[in-house]
């Protein structure tokens, strides 16, 4: 994500995103508000309070989302383990990776 040329998909130059992964069961519905498809549950959430803490540029995931690409042998990127992290809004405290291409 560091080296993209944003400007060459028409957006900021200087955008800085940040990704946060995680792996399990989710709920599709229609959001009654607007009428679009959602998906909601726990594990949703989850990943929403590992994007917060994702420093800007980077990708974090959550140990389910590291071990299922263990487990299927993902060759193309990997998981390190960053350690014990805090999550956004008190959730509570999870093993957290750097997920980075293979060099």
């Amino acid at each position: 994500m560091g080296s993209t040329d944003w400007t060459e998909k028409g957006l900021p130059k200087d955008l800085n995103l940040r990704i946060a992964l995680h792996a399990g069961p989710v709920y599709s519905c229609i959001d009654p508000v607007t009428r679009q498809p959602n998906y909601i549950g726990t594990h949703v959430s989850r990943a929403a309070r590992i994007e917060p803490i994702t420093p800007p540029g980077q990708v974090y995931a959550s140990q389910a989302f590291a071990a299922l690409a263990s487990a299927q042998h993902v060759t193309e990127f990997s998981c390190d383990y960053v350690g014990q992290t805090p999550l956004a809004k008190g959730y509570g405290v999870f093993p957290t990776y750097h997920v980075r291409p293979r060099s």
